[in-house]
């Protein structure tokens, strides 16, 4: 996939599960998705009670590049992870259980599947087109989502410990290709 079309599946996915207005609607050109997207970004960002800091939100124009929707350099993409996650965290797990819905559906998408697989393929020429849908399938559909977060309490005669796993931060890392 592409800047644009991978900006068209971040877009389909939070109008289906956000609630934008229509005017915070994503925009239907092209141009206009990747033009715009340090300022949705930015209003985002705004809008929210836990960034109200404006060097934080000013840090977003440094860091995307609206032109092409992608980052020069991996410390420039973590960045914005960081950014993104601070706002992440402060979702309710019914939200983040949707997000996560909503990256599967968009992935399981038989044309997206079809679309990543033949490029996982063509791009790094290992592997073949079929192990690649497989694989991509199985991904989309086990790769844990929120229910790997559940908190646990054990309590005996020495006291109660209390067990509550949660997001951390941003990990950057670059994915086998095997």
């Amino acid at each position: 996939m592409n800047d644009i079309e991978i900006a068209q599946a971040v877009s389909t996915i939070l109008s289906k599960f956000t609630k934008a207005t229509p005017d915070e609607a994503p925009a239907t050109s092209e141009a206009a998705r990747v033009d715009g997207l340090d300022e949705i970004v930015a209003k985002a960002l705004a809008q929210h009670s836990s960034v109200r800091d404006a060097s934080a939100i000013s840090q977003v124009a440094k860091v995307a590049n609206a032109s092409t929707g992608a980052f020069d350099t991996m410390d420039e993409a973590i960045s914005a992870a960081v950014l993104a996650q601070v706002q992440y965290r402060h979702c309710s797990m019914q939200d983040r259980a949707s997000f996560i819905n909503g990256i599967r559906d968009v992935f399981l998408q038989e044309d997206v599947l079809c679309a990543l697989s033949r490029m996982a393929v063509e791009e790094t020429g290992m592997g073949n087109y079929e192990d690649k849908l497989i694989k991509n399938r199985v991904a989309a559909l086990k790769t844990p989502g929120i229910e790997d977060l559940t908190t646990s309490a054990v309590s005996g005669d020495g006291g109660l410990t209390l067990i509550e796993y949660s997001a951390f931060g941003v990990i950057g890392s670059i994915t086998p290709t095997t």
